[in-house]
């Protein structure tokens, strides 16, 4: 997704990961080099620190493209990686004193270093701009979010930001926590949503 940001993690082991890559990516370097120097009689010596190079910024690529969209995700790799990975569906409320629940649908895209939340309703769009975990205590995310409402003349209310805190349960299946809106629209509201895929 070409809107996906960058999110922190607070007490991540992001640097030793990405050293255990840089490792790992050594190692298969060594690998592919060993079948290459078998082929030495057919290689320049000049060409050899180029394909040392270049074998070893394929591996990391590799193996880097490959945890980030997908191993962190896995049971196995869990046990090392503190991110949690809260991506899929959700549906949920907002409630707010001004007006009657309204139905939402949010749909959160995660890889290990990048993230977005899509948030819709019946009259209105909104996703992050920029998001944060706190998994200290409790697990917690707070995101700053943009919202395009239809319907409405004024621009300044139909296009305005807010931010949000939400609660995340254990078991990951649930978030809930208050919102606030610029001061265009002033308003406040409680966000609960239930993961459903």
């Amino acid at each position: 997704c070409d809107n996906m940001h960058s999110y922190s993690l607070k007490n991540d082991n992001k640097n030793e990961i990405l050293t255990g890559i840089l490792i790992l990516s050594g190692f298969f370097d060594l690998i592919m080099n060993y079948a290459v120097s078998c082929l030495s009689n057919l290689i320049n010596d000049w060409m050899i620190p180029i394909i040392f190079l270049s074998t070893y910024f394929a591996s990391y690529k590799i193996i880097y493209y490959l945890y980030n969209e997908k191993l962190w995700k896995s049971t196995f790799f869990g046990i090392i990686n503190k991110h949690p990975n809260i991506s899929g569906k959700w549906e949920g409320t907002i409630n707010n004193s001004e007006f009657a629940p309204i139905a939402v649908n949010v749909e959160i895209i995660q890889t290990w270093s990048e993230i977005i939340m899509i948030l819709t309703t019946d009259t209105a769009y909104s996703k992050t701009k920029c998001l944060s975990m706190d998994n200290e205590d409790k697990l917690r995310i707070d995101y700053i979010y943009l919202n395009t409402t239809r319907g409405m003349d004024n621009q300044e209310l139909r296009n305005h930001e807010g931010t949000c805190s939400l609660l995340i349960s254990d078991d990951l299946k649930n978030m809930e926590g208050e919102y606030y809106t610029n001061h265009h629209r002033k308003s406040t509201g409680i966000l609960k949503l239930e993961k459903i895929n």
